[in-house]
C-alpha cells in the first residue's frame, strides 16, 4: 500500500479512538446530555473491562475502523470518507472488541439498538451488514439486512449500492446481482453474499444466516418468529452476531417495546444477560418532553446529521395536530404511544401507578372485590377496591396455571419475569388451581372486610359456591355493554381527574395497556377481549371491584362520586 495512504489510514483509526473516548468521558461527566440508559452501558462497558472472565481486544475494533476508512458515504451530495458517530464508534467496542477469555467467541450475540428517526440508521445498518460480509472472516457468509417494508429494503438496498459504488475498494470486490437484492463477490471462487429483504418469516426458510445479520425498525414486529428463524438458522456458525435496530412505535404490544423493557432491566442489573449489548436513547421518566434541551437523549445525531432547528421546526408543524404529535413523540422523542389501541393516554394511565401504596393503613377495612376467571389454563386476576378520601385505590392479584405455552405471549412478553418477581403467583397445577384462589381470598378477608364480590359465571362454578358456603356475599357481574358502560366511564373520570391508584403491578399496567374498547349503538362501552392486544384479566376483575362503590340503584355516579 501507499505509505502515505497507510499513514492516513493509521491517523484515521486513532482519531476514531480518541472520538469514542471523548465521547464516552462527556456522556459520564455530563457534557453530553445523555438519559440514564446510555450512562449505564458506558458504565457497563467499562465494568466489563475490569471482569476475569473477560477478554478486550482492541485490534478487533481497529479491523471495524480500518474497514471504515474505505467507505464513502453521500453527505450533502457530497461523496466523502465515512466518519461515524461517537455512538457508533463505542457500538463497535462492544460487539467486536469483548471476548470469551481463553476463547475466539464474542461476549455479545445480539444487539439492540434504540434510537430515534435521522440517527443515521439507515446508512450505518448498510455499512455494517457489508462489514459483516467481509470482514469476518466466514467462508461462505449469508448476511442478511432486513427491512420492515420492502420500500424500506428498497431504500438499504440503495444505500449499499451506493456506498459500493463510491467507495473503489469495495467496488472492486463487490457487485449487485442483476435479478435480486444481493451483493455478491467478483471473484469467481469466493462465495456467499448479502441478502436485502423486507421482513418476511418465509422467505428466511432454509438460510445459514451470518456472520452478521441486521434487523430494522423491529417496532414494526408484534412477535418473536423472524428473530427466532434468524437465531436458529445460524446456530452452526460460532460468531454469529444479530442486530436489531428500532425506534419507538405506536404500540406497546411490540418486540421493540419487550426489548426495550428487557434492555432497562440488564442495564439497571436487575437481571443478567451477557449476549445481548442493549444501547437505549430515551427521555427519562419525568422529563418535560416539551422541552427541547431534553430532545438530545434521544437524538444523539443533533448537531450531526439533524439539527435542533429541525425537530423545534417538526414540533411547531405537529403540536396542534393529534395524529402527527402522536408522530412526533413517536418517531423523533422515541417514546412508545398507542395511537388507536389504548383506552387512555400513556400519561394518564401512568400517573395512576406513580406512588407505592401503604397497604397497612387498610387493613379493617371496607373493599370490594372482583375476579375474573379466565380460561383455566391462563391468567386469572383478583381486584381489591378501596376508598380513600375522594381516592379509589385499587389492588391486584394475577394467578397463572403451571402451562409453558402461555408463558410467552403473542406479542413475545415473557411472564417469566413477573413469575420471578412476585407478581403473578404461579399455580403448582396446569390448570388454575381453584383451592389457591379459595385461600387466597380467605387470606384476604382476615385483613380486610370483602363486602361484596363480583365475578363473571363463567368458570366459576368450582369456586363461587364455595365462597359463598364461607359466608362470603358473591354477585354476578354480567359481561354486558349494559352492565361494564357506567363503571368504565367512572374509572375514566377517577383516571383524568387523578383520583385512582394502583399498586405498582407491572402485570395491571401492562393489561390496561392492552385493551381496546367496543361500543354499542346506544354509546355503551364494554372491554373487547377478542379485540384487545393481550390479556386485560386485570382490567375486568378492577372495573367489577370498582362498580362496588357506585350507588347500586342505577348507578348514580354524580351522587356518590366523590361522598
Amino acid at each position: 500500500m501507499d505509505p502515505i495512504k497507510e499513514l492516513q489510514k493509521q491517523e484515521y483509526v486513532k482519531r476514531q479512538w480518541k472520538r469514542v473516548e471523548n465521547w464516552m468521558e462527556d456522556v459520564l461527566s455530563g457534557n453530553v446530555v445523555a438519559c440514564k440508559q446510555i450512562k449505564q452501558a458506558v458504565q457497563r462497558f467499562k465494568r466489563n473491562l475490569l471482569r476475569d472472565d473477560i477478554e478486550w481486544r482492541p485490534s478487533e475494533v481497529d479491523k471495524q475502523f480500518r474497514y471504515y476508512w474505505h467507505i464513502n458515504i453521500n453527505n450533502h451530495n457530497v461523496y466523502e470518507r465515512y466518519e461515524p458517530l461517537g455512538y457508533q464508534i463505542f457500538i463497535d467496542l462492544n460487539i467486536h472488541g469483548l471476548y470469551r477469555r481463553g476463547t475466539n467467541i464474542r461476549l455479545y450475540k445480539f444487539g439492540f439498538i434504540f434510537t430515534s428517526r435521522k440517527s443515521g440508521k439507515t446508512t450505518w445498518a448498510a455499512i455494517k451488514a457489508l462489514s459483516g460480509m467481509q470482514t469476518q472472516g466466514a467462508k461462505q457468509p449469508e448476511c442478511i439486512l432486513l427491512a420492515n417494508s420492502q420500500l424500506q429494503a428498497n431504500n438499504a438496498l440503495n444505500a449499499c449500492k451506493q456506498i459500493i459504488a463510491h467507495s473503489p475498494p469495495l467496488a472492486k470486490r463487490l457487485k449487485t446481482a442483476q435479478k435480486s437484492y444481493d451483493i455478491r463477490f467478483r471473484e469467481k471462487n469466493k462465495y456467499g453474499f448479502l441478502r436485502v429483504m423486507s421482513s418476511k418469516v418465509d422467505n428466511l426458510d432454509g438460510f445459514n444466516p451470518g456472520p452478521v445479520s441486521v434487523i430494522d425498525e423491529i417496532h414494526a414486529m408484534k412477535d418473536h418468529d423472524l428473530f427466532n428463524v434468524i437465531k436458529s438458522g445460524g446456530l452452526s456458525r460460532q460468531n454469529n452476531l444479530t442486530i436489531l435496530i428500532s425506534t419507538a412505535g405506536f404500540s406497546t404490544n411490540s418486540m421493540a417495546y419487550e426489548m426495550w423493557e428487557q434492555g432497562k432491566r440488564v442495564l439497571n442489573q436487575e437481571t443478567e444477560d451477557d449476549t445481548f449489548f442493549y444501547l437505549l436513547f430515551s427521555l427519562d421518566d419525568g422529563d418535560d418532553w416539551k422541552d427541547p434541551s431534553n430532545w438530545i437523549k434521544s437524538n444523539p445525531s443533533i448537531g450531526q446529521t439533524l439539527t435542533l432547528d429541525d425537530l423545534k421546526t417538526e414540533y411547531e408543524q405537529a403540536k396542534n395536530f393529534p395524529t402527527q404529535l402522536n408522530n412526533f413523540l413517536t418517531k423523533n422523542l422515541n417514546i412508545f404511544t398507542n395511537e388507536a389501541e389504548q383506552w387512555l393516554p400513556e400519561d394518564v394511565l401512568k400517573t395512576a401507578f406513580d406512588e407505592p401504596i401503604d397497604w397497612d393503613k387498610f387493613k379493617g377495612k371496607e373493599c370490594y372485590a372482583g375476579i375474573d376467571l379466565s380460561s383455566t389454563r391462563d391468567l386469572t386476576a383478583l381486584s381489591l377496591a378501596f376508598k380513600d378520601g375522594k381516592d379509589i385505590v385499587i389492588k391486584t392479584f394475577f394467578f397463572f396455571a403451571n402451562n409453558p405455552s402461555k408463558r410467552i405471549r403473542a406479542g413475545g412478553i415473557d411472564l417469566s419475569y413477573w413469575i420471578k418477581e412476585g407478581h403473578i403467583i404461579k399455580c403448582q397445577t396446569s390448570t388454575i388451581d381453584y383451592d389457591m384462589l379459595f385461600d387466597k381470598i380467605q387470606e384476604l378477608r382476615m385483613q380486610y372486610k370483602i363486602k361484596e364480590l363480583y365475578y363473571d359465571k363463567f368458570n366459576s362454578a368450582l369456586l363461587i359456591p364455595k365462597l359463598e358456603r364461607a359466608g362470603l356475599t358473591c354477585t354476578v357481574f354480567d359481561q354486558t355493554a349494559r352492565k361494564f358502560n357506567e363503571p368504565l366511564k367512572y374509572m375514566e373520570k377517577l383516571f383524568f381527574d387523578e383520583h385512582i391508584k394502583m399498586d405498582i403491578n407491572p402485570v395491571l399496567l401492562w393489561n390496561f395497556r392492552n385493551l381496546q374498547l367496543w361500543i354499542d349503538g346506544n354509546g355503551n362501552i364494554k372491554p373487547m377481549k377478542n379485540r384487545s392486544l393481550d390479556s386485560i384479566d386485570g382490567c375486568i376483575s378492577s372495573v367489577q371491584a370498582v362498580s362496588g362503590w357506585i350507588t347500586p340503584d342505577k348507578y348514580n355516579i354524580s351522587a356518590d362520586i366523590y361522598s
